[in-house]
């Protein structure tokens, strides 16, 4: 089910939005903007890793792709996403075989074949949170996620591409020991800079690994060019994108 047309487009929003997986058609479109960047999600194969109920899975697959969302719903995510992601899929009238979801963590996981890209949409350090919090002063921790990256990079094919989006371990309202009014469920020390994951994928072989800072998915292109950079990301969000390439 290539779409081909913007009533196509629609009529994938309106059917999430209807389900309740998201506010509103503008959010909803402004939020695969910011995952998928300038990458065309035409006929990929993904690996979704922590990918919920399957909301960008089922875009990739609705523009004439297949994606595996791996959602094990470990500590820190949510629970109930198997009905969700079934009933996305029945909504959408997507076949079984090109959406597939796995209740298994990404250290269990293997396959027989190889992806185009891999996500992690604010999910790389549930992968392993005891691990996150220590990577800069324990060899251990790095190592363990070293291999993580590794793995990642073997999945991939050949200019396959890693997409990772998450929040910085530093933002202006830690700092002075009060919650984020924009973001107040997140622990700050469970996360990392963004340049330290680039230290860690380059070691792990990706190339043209990209940071940008993201805005709230609301403000569209002028948010994003307003409010995108890291100075500015300091004292709301500080929520990035990361994008590598394996070569």
């Amino acid at each position: 089910m290539t779409v081909t047309n913007m009533t196509s487009s629609r009529n994938f929003l309106s059917v999430i939005i209807k389900l309740g997986e998201y506010s509103n058609t503008k959010s909803l479109q402004n939020y695969l903007q910011q995952i998928f960047g300038n990458n065309t999600v035409d006929n990929l194969r993904i690996l979704d890793i922590g990918g919920g109920a399957g909301l960008l899975s089922f875009w990739v697959v609705f523009n004439g792709g297949s994606a595996v969302c791996l959602e094990p719903e470990c500590e820190g995510s949510s629970h109930g996403m198997r009905k969700r992601f079934n009933k996305i899929s029945l909504a959408l009238n997507v076949c079984p075989q090109r959406a597939q979801q796995f209740s298994t963590t990404f250290q269990e996981f293997s396959a027989d074949t190889s992806f185009d890209m891999i996500l992690l949409a604010n999910s790389i350090n549930h992968l392993n949170e005891k691990a996150t919090i220590k990577l800069q002063e324990d060899i251990g921790a790095f190592k363990v996620y070293l291999s993580y990256f590794r793995k990642m990079h073997g999945l991939l094919s050949s200019g396959g591409r890693l997409i990772i989006t998450d929040c910085d371990r530093h933002n202006f309202f830690d700092k002075i020991g009060l919650r984020s009014p924009f973001m107040p469920s997140i622990e700050w020390h469970k996360h990392q800079p963004p340049a330290f994951w680039r230290k860690l994928i380059e070691a792990a072989g990706f190339k043209e690994v990209k940071i940008s800072w993201t805005a709230p998915n609301s403000l569209g292109r002028l948010g994003r060019a307003l409010l995108g950079n890291r100075l500015v990301s300091f004292f709301l969000l500080s929520h990035f994108r990361l994008e590598a390439v394996k070569h």
